[in-house]
């Protein structure tokens, strides 16, 4: 994913299907997707997806074909291109990108409501609950048609007016906190560095690692770093602090490395507390 190109950049050509995130199927194509892409592409497919609701709304009969299979169809579309935007927020995480992401969450929240919500497509599925057609359904198709009217109605389907409104407030909030609360995890991934300096405390430590290790602090200035005599540097990437906690004889290291994750920071417990509130 690129960010080269600065927001101003943006052109009228990127909201047409030559946009990446608006491919809809098939393996997402990383390579081609920028930052840019982000909002321009959200923005119409929500704005398509909201058309294609009302329509379906309007016209939705009680049947496996005209309920079920376009419903399935709309929301894999959200779901391709929004958790390829997801995903990257995972791995490729940017200022730029979390700027983007956090403008159209809003949007996605909201039209994710719409469709949970809509009274017209709950009373379909409701029907079709109970018709003759239901003993002619496999048993997978008639859980998936369970499934989904609990989850209208977990997702506030019956509720109405001051109710309603505080339930969509509470699920943007929340959406939002996990979104704030993940970014913190990722900065504190990045942000945390253990050099282990002597033998003693890589003692245990298997020699891929320790060559992995060896690589990240020349990576940061310590020229002289081999896997045989270190330095070390230890993140927290997966690669890195995997093996050194599966280490029973580095106690040293894991009481370093523990300590001062155990102690913070302090914006993660605030978000839990945020989260525990939403509730």
């Amino acid at each position: 994913m690129s960010n080269n190109r600065s927001r101003s950049d943006t052109s009228l050509n990127e909201t047409t299907p030559d946009n990446p995130l608006l491919r809809g199927h098939g393996l997402p194509p990383f390579d081609q997707i920028t930052t840019e892409h982000v909002l321009p592409a959200m923005t119409q497919l929500l704005q398509e997806l909201e058309q294609d609701l009302k329509a379906l709304e309007a016209t939705v009969t009680p049947t496996w074909d005209g309920l079920v299979e376009p419903l399935e169809r709309l929301g894999e579309r959200l779901s391709w291109s929004w958790g390829i935007i997801g995903h990257l927020m995972g791995v490729q995480n940017s200022p730029q990108l979390r700027e983007v992401y956090e403008a159209v969450q809003p949007q996605v929240v909201e039209f994710i409501n719409s469709l949970s919500q809509s009274l017209p497509l709950y009373e379909a599925y409701q029907q079709l609950r109970t018709s003759p057609d239901w003993e002619q359904l496999e048993p997978a198709q008639q859980r998936i048609i369970d499934s989904a009217l609990r989850e209208a109605e977990l997702s506030g389907v019956g509720l109405r007016g001051a109710a309603k409104e505080r339930f969509n407030d509470i699920q943007l909030e929340l959406a939002n906190l996990a979104t704030e609360f993940s970014n913190h995890v990722l900065d504190a991934t990045k942000a945390y560095k253990l050099l282990l300096t002597n033998l003693d405390e890589a003692a245990g430590l298997p020699p891929s690692l320790l060559s992995l290790a060896a690589q990240a602090a020349r990576a940061v200035g310590e020229k002289i770093a081999t896997a045989e005599e270190g330095p070390w540097l230890i993140t927290l990437d997966s690669p890195s602090f995997g093996p050194l906690c599966n280490i029973v004889n580095v106690v040293i290291c894991v009481s370093r490395s523990i300590g001062p994750i155990l102690a913070g920071p302090r914006l993660e417990t605030m978000t839990i507390q945020k989260l525990s509130i939403a509730f």
